[in-house]
C-alpha cells in the first residue's frame, strides 16, 4: 500500500488564494483529477489531516471540506483510526470525457433526443474534440449515480433529461465539484443549486399559435399526452389550453409511450370527423410525423385542406414541414462554454440561465385561410 509523499502533494495539489473559486474546492479537484487520471494509485493513503493541512500551508478545516467533498463523490474512504484512501475505481483511460445525462427507454427512437445528441458531437468536435459517454439514467439508480459518473471518468456534465429523484442526486454536494449544465430544465432547483442552465424560452407553443392565428386558424388541433415526469411537455400542454381561442381543440391524451400512434390516430379521427381542423399542431416531432399520416389517411391534403405544424423538424426529414425549432446548435455551444469556463481558474460567471428564442420555419405546409 503506497503513501502520497510530500514531492507529490507540492506537484499534484494547486491552489490559488486570489481565485474566485473558494480554496477547499480547487484542493478538491486537484485531488479528484489526480484519482480519476491515475496520478493517486487506487489504495494509496492519504496524510493525515494535521501534516496534509501543514504541507499544503492551510488550515486543517479547510482541507476537512475538500476531503468531505471527495468522501460523498466516493473517491475515497476514511476510516477511523487507519486513515484515508483512494477508493479502487474501474480502468479507463484518463483523457477528457463530457458525460451525457438522459432518462429514455427507448432514446433511438427519438428525433429529439438524437439531433441532441448529434449537435453535442458536432460542437464538441468543432471546439477541440473530446469525447462523450452516454449515461441513461435507466440503466441505474438515482443513488448509483455518482458511481457511473466515476466508473466512466467523466469530468463534466450535460443532463439533457432526468426526472425529479436524479434531479435531487444532482443538486446535492455529491456533484459539487463537477461542471454540470442543465439543457430545458425549468424546474429552479438547479439555480438553488448553483448549477447552469440553457433552454428554449417557454413561448414555443404560443408561437405556433400565434402564426396560426395570423393566418386565419380558429379550429386548431394540438396532440400531446400528459407526462408528469416530461415538465416540458406538461408546460407546452399548459400553453395551449391557456391560450385564449375558443374554437381550439385539445387532444392530450393519457400517458402511453407510442408517441407516433397516438399522432396518427388523433388526426385521423378529427379529420374524418364532421367539423375537422383547419390546422394542426403538436407538441412534439414524433407526434407529428404520426398525425401528417393520420390527415393523408383521412382524405385531406396538406396544406390545401389543412396547415400543419411541427416542432424541431429538420430540412433532412421526409415529409418537409413547417416547424417551430428551438435553436439546437447555439443552445449547445453555449453549454460547452459554460462547461469549459467551470474547468478555468479564475472565471466569473456572470448568469446561471441562457434563454433562446424558438425559431419558426416555414416550409410550405401552412397557408393563409380563405374569408
Amino acid at each position: 500500500m503506497s503513501s502520497l509523499g510530500k514531492a507529490n502533494i507540492r506537484d499534484m495539489v494547486r491552489f490559488t488564494e486570489n481565485d474566485a473559486i473558494p480554496i477547499y474546492r480547487q484542493i478538491a479537484e486537484s485531488l479528484r483529477q489526480g484519482i480519476l487520471s491515475g496520478k493517486l494509485k487506487e489504495g494509496c493513503r492519504l496524510p493525515s489531516e494535521s501534516e496534509f493541512a501543514k504541507e499544503l500551508g492551510i488550515n486543517h478545516l479547510t482541507l476537512r471540506k475538500s476531503l468531505q467533498i471527495l468522501s460523498e463523490q466516493k473517491l475515497i474512504t476514511q476510516r477511523q483510526g487507519k486513515g484515508t484512501f483512494v477508493n479502487i475505481l474501474p480502468h479507463h483511460r484518463p483523457q477528457r470525457r463530457l458525460g451525457i445525462i438522459i432518462q429514455s427507454q427507448n432514446y433511438f427512437n427519438d428525433v429529439y433526443f438524437l439531433q441532441l445528441l448529434v449537435t453535442v458531437t458536432n460542437e464538441l468536435q468543432r471546439n477541440g474534440g473530446g469525447e462523450t459517454v452516454l449515461l441513461n439514467c435507466c440503466n441505474f439508480a438515482p443513488e448509483n449515480m455518482i458511481d457511473e459518473v466515476n466508473r466512466n471518468r467523466c469530468d463534466s456534465l450535460l443532463v439533457l433529461s432526468c426526472d425529479n429523484s436524479y434531479l435531487s442526486q444532482l443538486y446535492s454536494r455529491q456533484f459539487d465539484h463537477l461542471p454540470i449544465v442543465f439543457v430545458n430544465q425549468h424546474d429552479g432547483d438547479w439555480k438553488e443549486a448553483g448549477r447552469y442552465h440553457v433552454a428554449v424560452k417557454e413561448n414555443i407553443i404560443t408561437r405556433g399559435m400565434d402564426y396560426l392565428f395570423q393566418l386565419g386558424h380558429r379550429r386548431i388541433l394540438y396532440i400531446s399526452i400528459e407526462n408528469p415526469n416530461i415538465p416540458a411537455l406538461q408546460r407546452r400542454n399548459m400553453e395551449f389550453l391557456n391560450y385564449p381561442l375558443k374554437e381550439k381543440i385539445p387532444a392530450i391524451l393519457p400517458f402511453r409511450n407510442l408517441w407516433y400512434e397516438t399522432g396518427r390516430e388523433v388526426a385521423l379521427k378529427h379529420c374524418s370527423s364532421s367539423r375537422p381542423p383547419t390546422a394542426i399542431l403538436s407538441s412534439g416531432i414524433a407526434f407529428a410525423f404520426g398525425a401528417w399520416n393520420g390527415v393523408l389517411e383521412s382524405g385531406m391534403k396538406i396544406p390545401e385542406d389543412i396547415s400543419f405544424v411541427g416542432i424541431d423538424g429538420n430540412p433532412h426529414f421526409n415529409p418537409l414541414m413547417t416547424t417551430l425549432d428551438q435553436p439546437m446548435r447555439p443552445m449547445i455551444a453555449k453549454a460547452l462554454e459554460l462547461l469549459n469556463d467551470m474547468r478555468s481558474a479564475g472565471k466569473h460567471l456572470k448568469r446561471q440561465t441562457y434563454l433562446f428564442k424558438p425559431e419558426l420555419v416555414e416550409r410550405g405546409s401552412c397557408r393563409k385561410m380563405k374569408r
